[in-house]
């Protein structure tokens, strides 16, 4: 009001300033005045205060920034580095502007850090999940989240009629073949995409013997809710 009359402005009251049912009234008028007679620095001590939030803040979002940059441009999965360089806080700051960013998804940050704490101190044999929306979640393998959409699909055998043009598959995979190893097949013989069954074995290019497809993927470190969606060349 003083800057207003200085500078000859006018301005428009609204009268329901100064109407107390509403809340933000009856902080302004009593508990504030009440708050700064029994303790004169309150006024100083909050600014302060919220001078030191804001640096806090924006320290924060520097550094997250930082982070992504050189963590979080995988949409699909990312990487959350060792406690020891990370700590529960930053991992959360990380995480949530990832699933901002690529999924437009943004969740409590309790729920958030309770989750992370979940990956933090899961043993190898663990695989912590947390579900996101219908059909999506977030999964923990080998110190990496994953975006998984849970949907199962139906993977049933593809034959692949030309091998010199990409193939879709149902799993939105596109296959093509480039020269090298794969030798094209003969006039007789057919090209056939299947998936990963149950008690499957592999015998690699090599190799004497046959694998077991579910020990080679482990090897690989081949996430378990990827495996079935593998491409298999028949």
């Amino acid at each position: 009001l003083d800057y207003a009359s200085q500078h000859q402005l006018n301005w428009i009251e609204d009268p329901s300033n100064q109407d107390l049912r509403f809340e933000r009234n009856r902080i302004e008028q009593v508990l504030l005045p009440l708050c700064q007679q029994y303790w004169p620095g309150l006024a100083s001590a909050m600014t302060t205060f919220a001078i030191k939030q804001q640096d806090a803040t924006d320290l924060m979002a520097t550094l997250t920034y930082q982070d992504m940059q050189k963590h979080g441009q995988n949409p699909h999965c990312i990487v959350l580095p060792d406690t020891a360089e990370f700590d529960i806080a930053r991992h959360c700051q990380l995480l949530h502007r990832w699933l901002k960013q690529h999924h437009d998804v943004q969740l409590p940050y309790m729920k958030l850090r309770h989750f992370i704490a979940q990956c933090q101190q899961a043993g190898h044999d663990k695989q912590p999940k947390l579900n996101i929306a219908q059909h999506q979640q977030l999964l923990w393998y080998q110190r990496s989240l994953y975006w998984h959409h849970s949907k199962p699909l139906v993977m049933k055998p593809v034959v692949w009629h030309d091998i010199t043009k990409p193939l879709s598959l149902p799993c939105s995979t596109q296959l093509s073949c480039q020269p090298g190893p794969i030798r094209p097949p003969q006039s007789d013989q057919t090209i056939t995409i299947r998936f990963r069954q149950p008690g499957q074995t592999v015998k690699l290019s090599g190799k004497t013997h046959h694998q077991s497809s579910k020990k080679l993927m482990s090897a690989w470190r081949i996430p378990p809710w990827q495996r079935h969606n593998i491409p298999m060349l028949y």
